[in-house]
């Protein structure tokens, strides 16, 4: 694992109070006005203070970037920063290098995530309370964990807070090849649940009908084949008693009319920017159907330390730890290399995530203004420095 506090700089650095630190220089990734990332965003330095009292000193290593974050930037999220400038990102995976006096349950070399959204996560350092985060084991995945904040808790709700679901019974969702999509079809393999995945047609749905379907997808169809294929009888599956609606539009009326009687279904997203018509005589009368909404991140807000909450990442964790918790595909871009991500991303539907431990120079100030330090690779942080005449004595 990457570990800063590995290095003999840092320990030297920090057990020894005449060179321990006031501050750290970070690199933030902040926007000063909502427009489109790739002309808004620009990186700053700062210095970043001690933590004090319940705070504690974050290491970023790794930062995904959702489609959630860039609405918050274009400004078209339900939610926004109530001050601007604002640092981006929202999900992380990161290593605690200082804890402030009352901290309680953390310590220096603990890998963490956040519990809280939007706690501005394109950055190479910053402070939280040690209530906004939450200890992951020191051995996992990178690349997993800094996924599990917003995407995969999303999944997990959607899949358990709605209705009982056991072994056997079947859920319907288009926006299936989606992050969220994805995730909901591997936790339904894990747990004996049959999903039936809705995408787009497109020249390669071939192609991605057989990706979703290793990941765990019982079945997957376009949405021209939903309403024209016997695919209950075909697959032996039951009515959904679960639907999962990103997209709105069309294609939500179209897993509507495929809920079985008394099904619920639950709506995340919007991404068409359509609304869909439900009716009245067969949904809501004959078959009592209910339609619903759910936001992660009103959830987390409202849940934060709550038994739900804590149930949701003990069990999370566990999949992380035993490698079953594989997130979809992502690029790794080295931070400065921000631009290259937002730039593909209009382009393309692949995911990225910043990586914060690339070629980086960190600055420590104590008592004594310390050399830059370089980051080597991996682990091997520091390395030789020149000894001043100076300091020697």
């Amino acid at each position: 694992m990457w570990s800063l506090l590995n290095s003999k700089t840092f320990k030297t650095l920090s057990t020894n109070p005449r060179l321990w630190r006031r501050t750290v220089t970070t690199k933030s990734l902040i926007y000063r006005k909502f427009g489109q990332p790739i002309n808004e965003l620009q990186i700053i330095e700062e210095d970043i203070p001690n933590p004090i009292d319940k705070q504690v000193l974050i290491k970023i290593l790794r930062a995904p970037v959702n489609p959630m974050d860039v609405s918050i930037i274009q400004g078209i999220y339900p939610f926004r920063p109530k001050i601007l400038p604002a640092i981006g990102g929202g999900e992380f995976v990161g290593e605690i290098l200082k804890v402030g006096e009352l901290v309680m349950n953390l310590n220096e070399g603990d890998l963490i995530i956040p519990l809280r959204m939007h706690l501005g996560s394109w950055t190479t350092y910053k402070l939280a309370e040690e209530e906004e985060v939450y200890k992951i084991p020191k051995y996992s995945d990178l690349k997993e964990a800094a996924t599990i904040g917003a995407n995969t808790c999303a999944a997990y709700r959607l899949l358990k807070g709605f209705v009982n679901l056991k072994p056997g019974d079947s859920i319907i969702q288009n926006g299936a090849n989606g992050f969220v999509g994805q995730t909901v079809h591997k936790l339904c393999k894990l747990w004996g649940i049959k999903s039936l995945g809705v995408i787009r047609d497109r020249p390669d749905a071939g192609v991605l009908k057989l990706a979703m379907e290793r990941l765990g997808a019982t079945v997957v169809l376009t949405d021209k084949e939903i309403d024209t294929t016997d695919v209950y009888e075909t697959n032996c599956l039951l009515k959904p008693k679960l639907a999962l609606n990103c997209t709105g539009g069309e294609m939500a009326e179209s897993i509507a009319r495929h809920l079985d009687k008394c099904g619920i279904m639950v709506t995340y997203a919007g991404v068409s920017g359509k609304p869909f018509k439900i009716s009245a005589l067969p949904s809501l009368i004959l078959n009592e159907q209910r339609f619903t909404g759910f936001w992660i991140t009103k959830w987390i807000e409202e849940n934060l330390g709550s038994p739900h909450q804590v149930r949701m990442m003990n069990e999370l964790i566990r999949l992380l730890e035993t490698n079953q918790l594989e997130t979809p595909p992502v690029e790794i871009i080295p931070f400065d290399d921000f631009k290259e991500a937002f730039a593909k991303r209009d382009g393309s539907c692949k995911r990225f995530m910043l990586d914060m431990t690339v070629d980086e120079d960190v600055k420590w100030i104590g008592e004594r203004l310390r050399p830059l330090v370089p980051l080597g690779h991996c682990s091997n942080f520091g390395g030789k420095k020149a000894v001043k005449k100076s300091d020697k004595k």
